[in-house]
């Protein structure tokens, strides 16, 4: 009996696996939305599985993640270097920065490891770092599935010799916080529900004046626009102000938002009639990418704003041109014709709100997004 006992106390103090280990660098934050929403969905859906966060000033964000999701938070913890990782039948991380980051501590313990391969994240087409990265996660045995989400990258790492059918697979589009499908502002359109004509631009600014996200393109849009449209009024979203560009020529009919959180976005999307996204592929050195639209238009585009893109690497498999988005190149005097044209013609221009939102809305769905990523993780935790 002694004998038995003893067994089932070594059986019972040992620390129990974990189904899924998520490592990130930006969880609890509510400014990184996506995250937000798909980590919390594994913690919810997933019983016993734990994220581990580098967050600076973690225990802030924890403690306001905590109060909104009490259940979840004990499962959320400090990431701490010298600590070996918990026993987990699968980790699991967003973006090439974060997986490499953490591929160190995953290898020491031979861990089963998946990652969605973002655009961004030091992810980049043709860069020598970014390829010296991947090879590295390649090479790890370990490496059970990497999740990409644009056809670029798909192509990219075919391209590289990166691809294989049982390690890569695709997901189009990215995780959208849940506000978007069950909470529906009541929509305003120019020139059927306001006179004002709303156009807005909204991107986090990663270099000067914001070349790669088009800022810059959408300022000289805005300048020639408000002495063509009056009635116009351009809003800017993001870490933008009056110092970045001259904007004294649109005097108020500009205004800086900030940057704004997530559960804001719905409220000011309802008043807003185009979202303009002139970026530019690889300004950024490193062969660095969005992914398209990005995830701000797929925001704007779920409220009924209509979509107006640039697709420089013709990444758009899934928008009807001219009727559920506008594709317009990176130029100044193209998005001014385009929005001159819709100035003229209110019903095109609430149509392509309309039809936008279905299409997105089809695409992104929860049901759709989160539901495909968990299907694979649960496959390869075999729960």
């Amino acid at each position: 009996m002694a004998i038995l006992s003893g067994l089932l106390n070594q059986i019972f103090s040992r620390p129990q696996t974990i189904p899924l280990l998520t490592l990130d660098m930006a969880f609890p934050s509510p400014l990184s939305a996506y995250r937000y929403a798909e980590f919390s969905h594994y913690l919810e859906r997933i019983p016993g599985s734990v994220v581990l966060s580098t967050l600076p000033g973690f225990e802030q964000h924890h403690a306001v993640y905590a109060a909104h999701h009490p259940a979840l938070a004990s499962r959320v913890r400090l990431f701490e270097p010298e600590a070996p990782l918990p026993a987990s039948r699968l980790v699991y991380s967003v973006f090439l920065s974060t997986a490499h980051a953490y591929l160190p501590h995953v290898e020491r313990q031979g861990l089963p490891l998946a990652m969605t391969l973002y655009p961004g994240g030091d992810f980049g087409i043709d860069d020598a770092a970014s390829d010296a990265k991947l090879a590295r996660l390649f090479a790890y045995e370990q490496l059970r599935k990497v999740i990409v989400t644009q056809v670029a990258t798909l192509e990219y790492l075919k391209t590289k010799n990166f691809y294989d059918q049982e390690r890569v697979e695709m997901i189009y589009g990215v995780v959208i916080p849940a506000d978007y499908f069950t909470s529906p502002q009541v929509k305003l359109r120019f020139g059927l529900d306001k006179p004002i004509l709303d156009l807005c631009f909204v991107a986090y600014k990663y270099m000067p004046q914001g070349r790669d996200k088009g800022y810059d393109t959408f300022i000289a849009a805005a300048r020639v626009l408000a002495q063509k449209i009056p009635e116009a009024r351009f809003h800017v979203v993001g870490n933008y102000g009056p110092e970045d560009l001259d904007v004294s020529a649109l005097s108020d009919t500009i205004r800086f938002h900030g940057i704004k959180p997530t559960p804001e976005f719905p409220a000011f999307y309802a008043g807003m009639d185009m979202v303009i996204s002139p970026n530019i592929p690889h300004l950024l050195g490193g062969g660095k990418t969005d992914g398209f639209p990005t995830a701000a238009c797929v925001e704007a585009s779920l409220s009924g704003v209509g979509l107006m893109c640039s697709d420089v690497m013709r990444q758009n498999h899934y928008y009807a041109d001219g009727t559920e988005i506008c594709i317009v190149p990176p130029d100044a005097d193209a998005i001014v014709e385009r929005v001159v044209h819709y100035r003229g013609d209110a019903r095109a221009l609430a149509s392509l709100g309309e039809m936008g939102r279905a299409r997105s809305l089809a695409l992104f769905d929860p049901a759709v997004q989160l539901g495909a990523r968990l299907a694979i993780l649960r496959k390869l935790i075999g729960n």
